[in-house]
């Protein structure tokens, strides 16, 4: 589906541009090229078979050959940003927006990572502590500990017995 969407743009951009665009073969190669280095960055690739370069690379070198002609003439910015836009909506649609989701529900997990980490006890600070000889888990790490009936925590030495 993603290269037959692909496809489906060029076809229709060069019905309404009325003529074949000859990098549009360049566009859809390019837009498989992002995918594979949006799921997959560090796989490494050798260039001819010695070179190892990671995808993620290659990716970033694809972008600087599709900005290359918008470089060289400015003025025609206005003509391939929207172009770009159309060619690359494959991209967009497939993989673009679930990996801004997928950031975002990153960002939203280091956020909850952090403040349940702020919330933790330091190591430093008993966990345990017998109600009767208030000795702690950090004093004695040997020392077992339950919870009484009334609710309490003694040392196995405190216990209440039932």
């Amino acid at each position: 589906m993603y290269c037959y969407l692909g496809i489906l743009t060029y076809i229709v951009i060069n019905f309404l541009l009325g003529s074949i665009q000859i990098d549009s073969k360049f566009y859809l190669y390019s837009s498989v090229i992002f995918a594979f280095a949006t799921y997959y960055p560090k796989v490494e690739i050798r260039l001819m078979m010695l070179i190892p370069v990671q995808v993620r690379f290659i990716a970033i070198g694809t972008v600087f050959l599709i900005l290359l002609p918008v470089l060289k003439h400015p003025i025609s910015l206005v003509v391939w940003i929207p172009l770009l836009l159309i060619y690359f909506s494959n991209y967009i649609l497939f993989v673009g927006i679930p990996a801004l989701r997928g950031g975002a529900r990153l960002a939203q997990s280091a956020k909850r990572r952090r403040a349940f980490k702020s919330k933790q006890i330091p190591d430093s600070e008993a966990f345990h502590r017998c109600a009767v000889c208030k000795r702690t888990d950090v004093s004695d790490p040997e020392l077992e500990f339950r919870i009484g009936a009334d609710g309490r925590e003694y040392c196995e030495e405190h216990l209440p017995k039932p």
